[in-house]
């Protein structure tokens, strides 16, 4: 079904106004699919870049949107991680692959250099 560009203008609107909503939020005001909102939003040129890459969006997550995202996950209840999930556009074999990246990095620092500062900020001195 093809939407007006009338509709599509005010839900990009409404996007760029309320960036704390996701992109589902949004369809759901306006009764529409989410990937419409989501393809708007992409192929937008005005749209900032930031609005393009906001967490429910199936574009490349920034390391702070997976540090996050594992997070919340982690502190929700077993009941509410499927609807995380679902709100997110995510699975959770992609959380737990984040979280192992991320366990790894801290127990393999990426240069001498970062492991340095490491053992120099937590490693007690003998007494």
């Amino acid at each position: 079904m093809a939407h007006s560009p009338e509709l599509r203008n005010k839900v990009l609107k409404t996007v760029y106004d309320n960036p704390s909503l996701s992109n589902r939020d949004i369809a759901k005001m306006f009764n529409i699919s989410h990937r419409a909102v989501n393809l708007w939003v992409s192929k937008s040129q005005d749209m900032p870049m930031s609005y393009k890459n906001r967490p429910n969006k199936d574009l490349k997550w920034t390391s702070q949107q997976k540090l996050d995202a594992v997070c919340k996950y982690e502190s929700l209840p077993e009941d509410d991680k499927g609807s995380f999930l679902r709100e997110y556009g995510i699975y959770s074999e992609q959380i737990g692959r984040w979280k192992q990246e991320m366990l790894s990095g801290l127990e393999h620092p990426k240069s001498a250099t970062d492991k340095e500062l490491y053992e120099d900020r937590f490693l007690v001195p003998d007494r």
